[in-house]
């Protein structure tokens, strides 16, 4: 991380606490109220994800995450099948999706995407489940301390920036485990067991790994909360499930005979299992804690509980739940997969509001123990106006939201993401954009097509898509018959396939265009415009 960036952070990460704390003792000296309107307006804020991310789609900065989504969500409404050609060029017998993730909850979107074939229905079920998390946030809150802070816990996590971050990035599955989770703790505190064990089962099918994160949770029950027979059932059920769904489901929808899960190729230096692995870290903590104690993973790691001002630490039992997803994060070996702007932790999200909440009663009692002239009902109030100021200013240092210093400074990264930028020019859609359009037209719907990153989702519907300047699949069974790049565009990005691409596109694009433009033998030019350039492979 660049000085600056470390200077930023301490900047920022020191203005959260000192807001928090100016506000609490304002409301504290002058027994103020959060008045309700201004909990609406920051209740209705969050909701230009929705419209965010329909504009970022339109305005060619989605890549290919989004595409490989489209495609399994095109096959799923097409021939039921949750298929992707796109991953299978990469890594040769990963067509069917539930090979890599097992992700049954993906047919949801499948089957409204037949009913409305459009991109953006994605892109709007995915603003509108994660904006729903607010609702049994609210509940269980409101269960556990009451209806004022349940709908101060509401804001909070609507205006959390990894919530926030997480939900406009592109799509994945992993971060729909936030709404169903907080159903689940919902419910659990109601002791509702029915609709409590409908969405433990909607939480394991969200995607493979949670259901590690449900067996901790059973962990938890047994041993903090003494639900023993209840909670060393969960407990049974999360690692069961895991077990059967990495070693013999996923295998299942494999083309090999000895199935390798795809999510261990990050932890190749502990073993090639998720069994090696457990052994190896047991075997050689010091290679993991050097793992571990990366800078930029615990740095990222902090991250997560600042904006909530460190509350869920004073209940780190509920944390327990965590574990197994912040374990496996920080093992991995893509210091990446921590950051508090990706949906890696999204699973852990849930219990640190869930600790945040359990925290609150305790917090309150040590603060009017410390000031016994003060009622108990003025601490919380000005502990929720902490809470606010923290999260709003949280936000506008390090989130993502059109009050965030980075929308409006276009020199402002928070993190050196080469395709990760949420200045508000990232949402601004122009005629040059709008003409991509007229080129995917002239493609039919069979060809494989090579285009650059941003030019990908736009592909879906075709037969497949590479990566420019990938020009044929890694078993050499594919080849692209079109070649589709935008040459005006300056994000360039390329993949790993071809050596030296992933910079190299961006140093010097020049020299892998030259392979189409200076081969007229093998590509014949079929349009070119305003940047664009559409080639055909010649037979």
């Amino acid at each position: 991380m660049s000085t600056h960036l470390v200077v930023y952070y301490g900047i920022g990460i020191l203005a959260t606490f000192v807001s928090a704390g100016m506000v609490f003792w304002t409301c504290l000296r002058r027994n103020r109220i959060i008045p309700r309107w201004l909990l609406m307006v920051l209740l209705a804020f969050p909701t230009y994800v929705v419209v965010a991310q329909i504009l970022k789609f339109q305005s060619l900065h989605m890549y290919a995450d989004f595409s490989h989504w489209l495609q399994v969500v095109y096959n799923i409404a097409n021939r039921w099948v949750p298929g992707s050609l796109n991953a299978d060029f990469l890594i040769p017998g990963i067509q069917n999706y539930f090979s890599v993730h097992f992700v049954p909850l993906i047919y949801v979107f499948g089957v409204m995407y037949k009913m409305l074939p459009f991109p953006e229905t994605l892109l709007v079920l995915n603003g509108v489940l994660m904006l729903s998390s607010a609702l049994p946030m609210y509940l269980l809150a409101k269960r556990l301390v009451g209806h004022r802070l349940g709908l101060i816990a509401a804001v909070l996590l609507l205006w959390y920036p990894t919530f926030q971050y997480i939900t406009l990035y592109e799509f994945e599955m992993l971060r729909f485990s936030i709404p169903v989770i907080l159903w689940m703790l919902y419910f659990w505190e109601k002791k509702r067991m029915l609709p409590f064990s409908i969405f433990l089962v909607l939480a394991l099918l969200v995607r493979e790994e949670v259901s590690l994160v449900i067996a901790f949770f059973g962990i938890h029950l047994l041993f903090v909360e003494g639900a023993r027979v209840r909670g060393a059932l969960i407990m049974v059920v999360g690692i069961s499930y895991f077990a059967a769904v990495v070693s013999v489901v996923m295998g299942a929808f494999s083309p090999f005979q000895h199935y390798t899960y795809t999510a261990i190729t990050g932890f190749t230096s502990f073993g090639a299992t998720p069994f090696e692995v457990v052994k190896s870290v047991l075997m050689h903590p010091l290679s993991a804690i050097s793992l571990i104690f990366n800078p930029i993973k615990v740095a990222n790691v902090a991250m997560y509980v600042i904006p909530l001002l460190l509350a869920p630490l004073f209940a780190p039992s509920v944390l327990v739940s965590a574990l197994p997803n912040v374990g496996v994060v920080l093992l991995s070996a893509a210091a990446t997969n921590s950051s508090y702007m990706l949906y890696y932790l999204a699973p852990t999200i849930p219990f640190l509001f869930y600790a945040f909440l359990r925290a609150w009663p305790r917090i309150a009692t040590v603060l009017s123990g410390k000031m016994p002239e003060v009622s108990r009902v003025q601490v919380e109030s000005a502990m929720m106006g902490a809470m606010l100021s923290g999260i709003v200013v949280a936000n506008v240092f390090f989130g993502p939201s059109p009050i965030a210093l980075q929308f409006w400074n276009h020199n402002l990264q928070t993190a050196p993401f080469r395709t990760q930028n949420f200045n508000w020019s990232e949402y601004r859609v122009t005629d040059h954009h709008r003409k991509a359009d007229m080129f995917v037209r002239l493609i039919p719907d069979d060809a494989i097509v090579s285009a650059e990153q941003f030019l990908v989702p736009k592909l879906f519907q075709k037969k497949g898509t590479m990566i420019f300047p990938q020009l044929e699949s890694v078993d050499g069974k594919y080849k692209a018959e079109y070649v589709f790049i935008d040459k005006s565009n300056p994000v360039k990005t390329g993949i790993a396939t071809v050596p030296g691409s992933w910079d190299g596109l961006r140093e010097n694009p020049q020299f892998y265009y030259d392979w189409i433009e200076k081969d007229p033998r093998r590509w014949e030019l079929i349009k070119a415009d305003d940047g664009y350039e559409l080639y055909r492979r010649r037979s």
